[in-house]
Protein backbone atom coordinates (compact mmCIF):
# COMPACT_ATOMS: atom_id res chain seq x y z
CA UNK A 1 0.00 0.00 0.00
CA UNK A 2 2.84 2.43 0.88
CA UNK A 3 4.23 1.73 -2.43
CA UNK A 4 1.25 2.64 -4.13
CA UNK A 5 0.76 5.83 -2.02
CA UNK A 6 4.58 6.87 -2.72
CA UNK A 7 3.58 5.84 -6.85
CA UNK A 8 0.61 7.96 -6.66
CA UNK A 9 2.67 10.79 -4.99
CA UNK A 10 5.13 11.21 -7.77
CA UNK A 11 2.73 11.26 -10.45
CA UNK A 12 1.16 13.52 -9.05
CA UNK A 13 4.02 15.68 -8.48
CA UNK A 14 4.74 15.14 -12.11
CA UNK A 15 1.82 16.58 -12.97
CA UNK A 16 1.94 20.02 -11.21
CA UNK A 17 5.77 20.83 -11.89
CA UNK A 18 4.30 20.34 -15.63
CA UNK A 19 1.45 22.57 -15.01
CA UNK A 20 3.31 24.85 -12.98
CA UNK A 21 5.87 25.67 -16.10
CA UNK A 22 4.33 24.49 -19.19
CA UNK A 23 0.28 26.80 -18.69
CA UNK A 24 2.01 29.81 -17.67
CA UNK A 25 4.85 29.87 -20.95
CA UNK A 26 2.09 29.26 -22.90
CA UNK A 27 0.23 32.09 -21.47
CA UNK A 28 3.09 34.51 -21.31
CA UNK A 29 3.41 33.56 -25.16
CA UNK A 30 0.10 34.45 -26.46
CA UNK A 31 -0.28 37.35 -24.25
CA UNK A 32 2.85 38.50 -26.18
CA UNK A 33 1.49 37.20 -29.58
CA UNK A 34 -1.92 39.23 -29.04
CA UNK A 35 0.43 42.48 -28.35
CA UNK A 36 2.14 42.61 -31.29
CA UNK A 37 -0.36 44.86 -33.76
CA UNK A 38 2.51 44.49 -36.65
CA UNK A 39 5.93 43.20 -37.64
CA UNK A 40 8.53 42.82 -39.60
CA UNK A 41 11.08 40.04 -39.57
CA UNK A 42 13.06 38.31 -41.36
CA UNK A 43 17.20 37.67 -43.08
CA UNK A 44 18.23 39.32 -45.92
CA UNK A 45 21.39 38.24 -47.89
CA UNK A 46 22.61 40.37 -51.14
CA UNK A 47 25.22 41.84 -53.51
CA UNK A 48 24.85 44.56 -55.16
CA UNK A 49 26.84 43.99 -58.91
CA UNK A 50 27.60 47.64 -59.44
CA UNK A 51 30.06 47.70 -55.81
CA UNK A 52 30.54 43.81 -55.37
CA UNK A 53 29.41 44.29 -51.96
CA UNK A 54 27.54 41.07 -49.98
CA UNK A 55 25.41 42.69 -47.22
CA UNK A 56 23.78 39.88 -44.79
CA UNK A 57 21.04 41.54 -42.02
CA UNK A 58 18.28 40.11 -39.80
CA UNK A 59 15.56 42.08 -38.86
CA UNK A 60 12.71 41.96 -36.74
CA UNK A 61 10.48 44.96 -36.01
CA UNK A 62 7.24 44.79 -33.98
CA UNK A 63 4.94 47.40 -33.78
CA UNK A 64 2.74 46.69 -30.25
CA UNK A 65 -0.72 47.36 -29.92
CA UNK A 66 -0.42 50.33 -27.92
CA UNK A 67 1.74 51.85 -30.81
CA UNK A 68 5.40 51.82 -29.47
CA UNK A 69 7.97 49.82 -31.74
CA UNK A 70 10.84 48.03 -30.60
CA UNK A 71 13.09 45.76 -32.20
CA UNK A 72 16.29 45.49 -33.99
CA UNK A 73 18.65 44.70 -37.02
CA UNK A 74 21.45 43.71 -37.19
CA UNK A 75 24.20 43.31 -40.07
CA UNK A 76 26.71 42.39 -41.61
CA UNK A 77 28.93 44.01 -44.98
CA UNK A 78 31.74 41.87 -47.05
CA UNK A 79 33.44 42.20 -50.11
CA UNK A 80 31.71 39.83 -52.67
CA UNK A 81 34.61 38.49 -54.51
CA UNK A 82 36.73 37.87 -51.05
CA UNK A 83 34.94 37.65 -48.25
CA UNK A 84 36.44 40.42 -46.58
CA UNK A 85 34.97 41.56 -43.32
CA UNK A 86 33.76 45.54 -44.44
CA UNK A 87 31.69 46.25 -41.35
CA UNK A 88 29.24 45.57 -39.00
CA UNK A 89 26.42 47.37 -37.20
CA UNK A 90 23.93 46.51 -34.40
CA UNK A 91 20.48 49.04 -34.95
CA UNK A 92 17.72 49.30 -31.90
CA UNK A 93 14.77 50.05 -34.03
CA UNK A 94 12.79 53.35 -33.07
CA UNK A 95 10.57 53.60 -36.30
CA UNK A 96 8.96 51.55 -38.94
CA UNK A 97 6.03 51.95 -41.70
CA UNK A 98 3.93 48.91 -43.31
CA UNK A 99 2.49 49.75 -46.96
CA UNK A 100 0.86 46.90 -48.01
CA UNK A 101 4.35 44.25 -48.65
CA UNK A 102 6.70 47.31 -48.37
CA UNK A 103 8.29 48.06 -44.94
CA UNK A 104 10.65 51.23 -44.07
CA UNK A 105 12.22 50.63 -41.04
CA UNK A 106 14.72 53.10 -39.34
CA UNK A 107 16.87 52.62 -35.47
CA UNK A 108 20.31 53.71 -34.02
CA UNK A 109 23.25 52.45 -34.45
CA UNK A 110 23.72 50.61 -31.02
CA UNK A 111 27.24 48.89 -31.64
CA UNK A 112 30.14 49.19 -34.76
CA UNK A 113 32.60 47.29 -35.73
CA UNK A 114 35.10 48.31 -38.55
CA UNK A 115 33.84 51.11 -40.99
CA UNK A 116 33.43 54.47 -40.13
CA UNK A 117 29.89 54.53 -38.90
CA UNK A 118 29.80 56.20 -35.33
CA UNK A 119 27.42 54.68 -32.29
CA UNK A 120 24.34 57.05 -32.29
CA UNK A 121 24.49 57.55 -35.85
CA UNK A 122 21.04 56.85 -37.63
CA UNK A 123 20.02 54.41 -40.05
CA UNK A 124 17.56 52.70 -42.08
CA UNK A 125 16.24 50.36 -44.34
CA UNK A 126 13.48 49.10 -46.90
CA UNK A 127 12.44 45.84 -47.49
CA UNK A 128 9.79 44.46 -49.31
CA UNK A 129 8.35 40.98 -48.95
CA UNK A 130 7.12 39.01 -52.49
CA UNK A 131 5.26 36.06 -50.89
CA UNK A 132 6.08 33.00 -49.23
CA UNK A 133 5.52 30.42 -52.52
CA UNK A 134 8.32 28.88 -54.27
CA UNK A 135 6.84 30.74 -57.81
CA UNK A 136 7.13 34.16 -55.82
CA UNK A 137 9.40 36.40 -57.08
CA UNK A 138 12.30 37.14 -54.68
CA UNK A 139 11.60 39.68 -51.93
CA UNK A 140 14.15 42.67 -51.93
CA UNK A 141 15.90 44.61 -49.66
CA UNK A 142 18.08 47.63 -49.65
CA UNK A 143 21.66 48.01 -48.26
CA UNK A 144 21.58 49.96 -45.27
CA UNK A 145 21.79 53.77 -45.46
CA UNK A 146 23.15 55.96 -42.95
CA UNK A 147 22.38 59.97 -42.30
CA UNK A 148 21.89 62.04 -39.68
CA UNK A 149 17.96 62.65 -38.94
CA UNK A 150 17.22 59.78 -41.33
CA UNK A 151 15.40 57.14 -38.96
CA UNK A 152 12.04 59.01 -39.02
CA UNK A 153 12.27 60.80 -42.66
CA UNK A 154 12.26 57.44 -43.80
CA UNK A 155 9.91 55.75 -41.80
CA UNK A 156 7.29 59.27 -42.59
CA UNK A 157 8.10 59.55 -46.20
CA UNK A 158 11.00 57.23 -47.33
CA UNK A 159 14.07 58.13 -48.17
CA UNK A 160 15.77 56.97 -51.72
CA UNK A 161 17.46 53.60 -51.57
CA UNK A 162 17.73 50.93 -54.70
CA UNK A 163 16.65 47.58 -53.49
CA UNK A 164 17.86 44.34 -54.61
CA UNK A 165 16.76 40.64 -54.71
CA UNK A 166 17.87 38.49 -52.17
CA UNK A 167 20.16 35.92 -53.19
CA UNK A 168 19.10 34.18 -49.50
CA UNK A 169 16.61 34.45 -47.04
CA UNK A 170 12.92 35.52 -46.44
CA UNK A 171 10.94 38.64 -45.42
CA UNK A 172 7.62 38.58 -43.42
CA UNK A 173 5.70 41.55 -43.41
CA UNK A 174 2.58 41.61 -41.05
CA UNK A 175 0.28 44.42 -41.79
CA UNK A 176 -1.96 45.42 -39.24
CA UNK A 177 -5.04 43.82 -38.46
CA UNK A 178 -3.76 40.43 -39.42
Amino acid sequence: MHSRVSRLAVVVLALLIQLAFIVPGRGVVQAHAQDVDESVTGHADFSTAATGIRFQYQVSAIRHRDGSVSGEFENHVTNAATGEFITSAHVSIVCFTVTGNIARIGGIVQHVKGGNTPVGAEGFITLVDNGQGANDVPDLASPPGVAPGSAFAHCATGLPRPLFPLDHGNIQIRPSGL
